[in-house]
């Protein structure tokens, strides 16, 4: 008797009575639960402090592939909606938490300013040239007068 597998079903073949082989076909069992109903309920709450699709499958017990699927669907999925939603709602409160900390802490100034506006405290390449770095001093808007002590004697 042969046995081929495919994705998901399993064929038999022996010779039949006039030589002739004989095929069966046995449908295997999926893998996993079949058709898994997210809860939509759930999904804020996981939306809510930012859960991985690894977490998210541990809590379920299901595959983090059937997560990704699922995510995957992206604004067909109830669930993944209401995830993105309360994940957005979390990152706003996040960053108005942080920026009314910047009033008192430095920190979280130079902090919001970097993530938020791009600033830098490292210069850009364009600003570096053979390994110098040049800074222009204004005053007034116009070039400030270079001082005697610092010019090369």
């Amino acid at each position: 008797m042969m046995t081929m597998k495919t994705n998901k079903t399993e064929k038999n073949s022996m010779i039949g009575e006039n030589g002739q082989p004989v095929f069966a076909v046995i449908e295997s069992p999926r893998r996993g639960p079949k058709g898994f109903n997210f809860p939509v309920a759930l999904a804020e709450r996981f939306g809510k402090v930012g859960l991985s699709y690894h977490e998210i499958a541990e809590i379920l017990g299901v595959s983090k592939r059937t997560v990704q699927r699922e995510f995957d669907k992206g604004q067909k999925s109830e669930f993944v909606t209401a995830y993105k939603k309360a994940f957005a709602e979390t990152k706003f409160d996040l960053r108005k938490r942080l920026l009314e900390r910047t009033e008192v802490s430095d920190t979280a100034l130079i902090f919001a300013l970097k993530n938020f506006c791009g600033f830098s405290d490292r210069p850009k390449n364009d600003e570096l040239r053979d390994g110098e770095l040049t800074i222009n001093i204004l005053q007034d808007g116009k070039p400030a007068k270079e001082p005697d002590w610092l010019r090369n004697k």
